[in-house]
């Protein structure tokens, strides 16, 4: 998490129990084990296994390394999602092409006469 253009803030937040959603019971349970020094270490350093939050200054280099990966693999989502959605669009389009509306003997003119005695007694 960056607060300044290089300058930013990773944090570790490993859990020493293997999972991180666990009941309330088994919290209270992971909780006291860590009391008692039973837990694996949080941490990254053994100097102070409690230290999980870290102030960090990235190279102007590797940043826009990272952020060219990090914009081509949302731009390429994007795109795909877009070609996904254009694909099926261009199916439903060829399918209302391809076949005709209406059935070949289906007589359209039939339904004249319902519809414009309808429309006199509406």
């Amino acid at each position: 998490m960056f607060d300044s253009e290089y300058k930013g803030y990773y944090i570790h937040g490993r859990s020493p129990y293997g999972q991180s959603e666990v009941t309330s019971s088994e919290l209270v349970k992971s909780i006291e084990f860590e009391i008692t020094g039973q837990a694996q270490m949080r941490g990254l350093v053994p100097d102070d296994p409690n230290l999980q939050t870290f102030e960090i200054f990235m190279p102007k280099v590797l940043l826009s390394t990272y952020k060219d990966q990090y914009y081509r693999e949302i731009n390429q989502e994007i795109s795909k999602q877009l070609n996904d959605k254009i694909g099926r669009y261009n199916s439903v389009q060829q399918l209302l092409t391809r076949e005709r509306a209406l059935p070949e003997k289906f007589n359209v003119e039939k339904l004249e006469e319902p519809g414009n005695f309808m429309n006199r007694n509406l």
